[in-house]
């Protein structure tokens, strides 16, 4: 369960296009997946950009939804590597593969804080697991981590916040089917879409 909605992603392609390095410090989202929760469902995994979905099964460890159906050991999440510590030392750490770093998910609690890259898109993220569910007890798991510095994903009027203009035009785009903001990645709003972008008008856009 996402504390905070998503970032909402401007439909399009980055498909041969150079992508600027990109770092997300902080543990401003929570995200969770409870015990048992289907991981096929999208309020069951963080939509961290179009390319990268992490989510976990009810046993062994997480993985990209939008590339993998299930996890593979020493390679999932794929396109991800992962470092020890914080954005803020960035030029010393030294990335791996997730579970080459975490060898006994069970203690991944205690492990401290991560980075995690996404490597196509060249994005850093700080990353602090808080909950993992082990020996194939329901796959739940928990963690904090950044997201993008933007204070306001989607503002419509260019005020940097989100107002009832935003809030409304967004209502329209969506009864209409128009392709400006889509949460889920199936290239057409949803009610998902629609619901997510509900939850940041109403947090103010923190």
């Amino acid at each position: 369960m996402m504390k905070r909605a998503a970032t909402i992603a401007l439909v399009g392609t980055i498909t041969g296009t150079a992508v600027a390095q990109e770092i997300w410090a902080g543990y401003d989202v929570e995200f969770s997946k409870t015990d048992g929760a289907d991981w096929t469902l999208p309020e069951n995994q963080d939509r961290l950009t179009d390319a990268v979905w992490i989510t976990r099964a009810d046993t062994q460890g997480i993985f990209n939804i939008v590339t993998e159906s299930s996890y593979t050991k020493s390679f999932s999440p794929e396109d991800t590597r992962w470092a020890a510590g914080t954005t803020a030392d960035l030029g010393s750490l030294v990335f791996d593969c997730w579970e080459c770093l975490i060898t006994r998910p069970s203690v991944i609690t205690l492990v401290g804080p991560l980075v995690v890259h996404l490597v196509s898109e060249d994005i850093y993220i700080d990353i602090q697991f808080t909950g993992w569910t082990g020996g194939g007890a329901g796959g739940g798991f928990a963690y904090i981590r950044g997201t993008r510095p933007d204070t306001c994903r989607v503002d419509l009027d260019g005020d940097d916040e989100l107002t009832i203009f935003d809030f409304l035009a967004f209502q329209n785009l969506f009864d209409a089917g128009d392709l400006l903001a889509d949460f889920d990645g199936d290239e057409e709003l949803t009610i998902f879409d629609f619901l997510a972008f509900q939850n940041e008008f109403d947090a103010g856009c923190p």
